[in-house]
């Protein structure tokens, strides 16, 4: 708990996070099993966010704004700003909406072994909406 208020308190900071109902909730979940990609720092529209964000870890759901344009960038555990990131995806979320952002792939496809069904295997960030944080069924 202590870690979601430093994160939040640190997204408010930043003016990532403001007091009004124009926001979106953000989970992201680091799936990329590339060696080189083991732990990344994340940036939200040129804040640091996530700091050494590890391979299998996952975020919980996160106020971020909705209605604009964030520019989500993935960068090498070890970078020192914005300006060291590899890859930045722009999305913009909808209001009251819930994300999942699940990031997976490898940087450089032409070090590994082709996938055997031709499924390409670069990096990518999906990013699904409509998530509930609970199951539809009480029972589940």
């Amino acid at each position: 708990m202590k870690t979601l208020k430093t994160l939040f308190t640190l997204l408010l900071s930043f003016g990532l996070v403001t007091e009004s109902f124009a926001q979106a909730e953000l989970q992201v979940i680091h799936n990329s099993a590339d060696p080189a990609a083991s732990v990344v720092d994340i940036y939200i529209n040129g804040n640091l966010t996530l700091n050494d964000f590890a391979f299998r870890e996952a975020t919980p759901y996160i106020p971020v704004p909705s209605g604009t344009i964030l520019n989500i960038g993935i960068a090498p555990g070890n970078s020192m700003s914005v300006n060291d990131t590899l890859v930045n995806i722009p999305v913009t979320l909808v209001q009251n909406q819930r994300y999942v952002a699940i990031a997976s792939g490898v940087l450089n496809p032409s070090l590994f072994t082709a996938n055997p069904n031709a499924v390409p295997t670069g990096f990518q960030l999906s990013v699904s909406d409509n998530m509930r944080i609970a199951s539809l069924n009480q029972a589940k």
